[in-house]
Parts: C-alpha cells; sequence; structure tokens
C-alpha cells in the first residue's frame, strides 16, 4: 500500500529549525548594538539638557555653586553630588542619574574657580563613559560649561585650563 499522504521527512524539518536558530542569533546580535547605541544617544542627549539646565542655574546663582570652593580641594575636584553645586539641583541631580542609567555607570563631575582663590565655580565639566566602543577602546562623552562637547577614548578625566574645567 502507499501513503496518500505527503508530509515533512525528519531531515527537513531539522534543517528548517537550524536555518531559523542562525537568522534568529543574527537577529539577536543586532538588536543588541542597536540598544547599545540607543542608550549611547540618550546619555548625549541627557547631558546636553544638564548643560541647559547649569546655563539656568548659573543665571539664578551667579556662578555654578551656592557656596565657595577652593581650588584643589575635594569640593573642586567635585562629584556628581557635591552639595550645594550646579550638580544637586533638582532636575539636573535627576538627569544625571539618567545618565548613569543610561551609562552604566556614575559620570564624573569637576567644578573649576575663575580667580584661583576662594570662590564661587565659575565652570564645570562632566564626562561618562558610552555603552559602545570604538574597536574595543572604551569610549567616553564630555559636556563643559563653555558649550564644548566632546568624544574621547580612554581618558575618564577632565583637564583644566588654569582653574577653568574643560572636556580634554
Amino acid at each position: 500500500m502507499k501513503n496518500k499522504f505527503k508530509a515533512f521527512t525528519l531531515i527537513e524539518l531539522l534543517v528548517v529549525i537550524a536555518i531559523i536558530g542562525i537568522l534568529s542569533s543574527i537577529v539577536i546580535v543586532n538588536l543588541n548594538s542597536a540598544r547599545g547605541k540607543g542608550q549611547d544617544a540618550a546619555v548625549k542627549q541627557q547631558m546636553s539638557q544638564i548643560r541647559s539646565a547649569a546655563i539656568l542655574y548659573e543665571d539664578t546663582t551667579n556662578g555654578f555653586s551656592t557656596g565657595n570652593i577652593t581650588p584643589g580641594t575635594a569640593a573642586a575636584a567635585a562629584t556628581c553630588s557635591t552639595a550645594s553645586t550646579v550638580f544637586t539641583d533638582g532636575s539636573i541631580a535627576n538627569a544625571i542619574k539618567g545618565v548613569g542609567n543610561n551609562a552604566g555607570s556614575a559620570p564624573n563631575c569637576v567644578l573649576g574657580t575663575e580667580s584661583g582663590a576662594l570662590g564661587v565655580a565659575q565652570s564645570w565639566a562632566m564626562i561618562s563613559s558610552l555603552r559602545t566602543a570604538s574597536n574595543s577602546v572604551a569610549v567616553f562623552w564630555c559636556v563643559d560649561s563653555s558649550g564644548k562637547t566632546n568624544t574621547v577614548a580612554n581618558k575618564t578625566t577632565i583637564s583644566s585650563s588654569g582653574n577653568d574645567v574643560v572636556c580634554p
């Protein structure tokens, strides 16, 4: 007796499943890359918003700190949570948390004074890591009070020009 029904053989089914598995692994790899690029774009956008909010903060307080900052002290080499600075203003502090969440690590923040003496911070800079690397080299995004934005490779510190801090 001949079978009247046509069916797939086991080999044919295994080949189709293998092809589907290969295609899905390619899609997953590309999806992870796109996710990292999206998080990098979010970091850059949030840091741009921080710069805009910092300008408003400076207009209100006549500087980037409400207390005196001595150059060379821990306050001058501020963390992003140093009290009485631009970094602890409500909306700016929330944006800094968002940067940390998207970057996977907290950003570094630095204040600078204009004269080198005890005074109100007159400049600031912030640098954060990005999720996507370039040729296996860590990449960072830097924003400062002068309006400069910069992509930096393998450098987590912010340089100072006199007492002003600027992106490298």
